[in-house]
């Protein structure tokens, strides 16, 4: 810019002259235009990155070609006496309109890769999001604390010499997991169904050492059941309570058409059962019910109401060992 009226002599006389000082103010002001009006027009919702692309370089061009037309006048009018002619306009509209368009589209080229980037990350985040549901469907499926609860029994049956104890033990721990992943897929069964899965898995606990499970089951009306949702319940119930040959738990089951009631009674344990334990279940029974669960706990007894599901639906049968 400072060799349009002077050669390279001149310009090393007059480095620090006022044509130097000139430039910088011009370029300060274009360089904060832009990044004002980039701020300014962010929180504006375009129709498309092409409208916002126009828009931005005509607003852009418009003020910069305002500013810089009227520094440059003031400049020649007032500090060298004459009135700037046309080309001289041209030359300094042209190379500060470039400053402009250069910093849009260093704007425009960090807001795709911003906004790529972005589309990326959602993009893993619901990849690791899905991984992790089937890692957490799949620890369901296979429940290892329920395996390892049964060979644990199977063990102790075998240094007894029990044999039958460990036939029984294998069928229990058989039919338990084909019923679960059998109705994986399934959205809701019957609950006489699920409670046939009930009385086997409090049976595979009654085989297991210091562990004596009582069942007791009401029915007042039938209703549905989302697959192996009492189960998990009532097994975390068990597995919450202190290991005990003398103190028996306690479970009843009362089958309403409004709700399905469990009432435990047992010794709890220190780091005992909770409520948020069956938060997958309850995300489960909110499509198909608006009805809230309730826990209540009274000194050794836990009642959790468990919203009844009432619908017509195929019944499957039921697998016996």
């Amino acid at each position: 810019i400072l060799l349009i009226n002077n050669n390279i002599e001149q310009l090393r006389e007059q480095f620090f002259g006022e044509e130097l000082y000139l430039c910088i103010v011009l370029s300060y002001l274009i360089q904060e235009w832009n990044r004002f009006s980039v701020t300014l027009l962010r929180s504006y919702t375009f129709t498309s990155l092409l409208m916002e692309v126009i828009i931005r370089i005509t607003i852009s061009m418009l003020i910069s070609v305002v500013i810089v037309w009227g520094v440059i006048y003031y400049y020649f009018s007032v500090r060298l006496g004459y009135t700037p002619n046309v080309e001289e306009l041209t030359v300094f509209l042209s190379i500060y309109g470039m400053i402009s368009i250069l910093y849009l589209t260093l704007y425009f080229g960090n807001h795709l890769l911003f906004k790529v980037n972005k589309s990326l990350l959602k993009e893993e985040e619901e990849i690791e999001q899905e991984l992790h549901q089937d890692f957490l469907t799949y620890t369901r499926d296979i429940n290892p604390q329920l395996l390892f609860d049964g060979l644990e029994s199977i063990i102790l049956s075998i240094r007894r010499k029990s044999l039958d104890a460990v036939d029984d033990t294998i069928d229990l721990l058989s039919y338990l997991y084909r019923y679960i992943l059998a109705r994986r897929d399934k959205e809701l069964i019957s609950f006489s169904e699920e409670y046939q899965a009930v009385k086997k898995l409090v049976a595979l606990y009654n085989l297991i050492p210091h562990r004596r499970v009582e069942l007791n089951h009401q029915s007042e009306e039938s209703t549905m059941v989302i697959p192996s949702s009492i189960v998990a319940i009532i097994e975390g119930l068990i597995r919450s309570a202190i290991p005990s040959g003398e103190q028996s738990i306690e479970i009843n089951i009362i089958e309403r058409k409004e709700s399905i009631e469990l009432t435990v009674k047992f010794i709890e344990r220190l780091q005992g059962y909770k409520v948020e334990d069956n938060e997958y279940w309850m995300s489960r029974y909110k499509i198909f019910t608006d009805q809230k669960w309730i826990y209540e706990k009274e000194g050794s007894t836990v009642k959790i109401i468990i919203p009844a599901i009432n619908c017509v639906t195929v019944p499957s049968p039921i697998i016996t060992s």
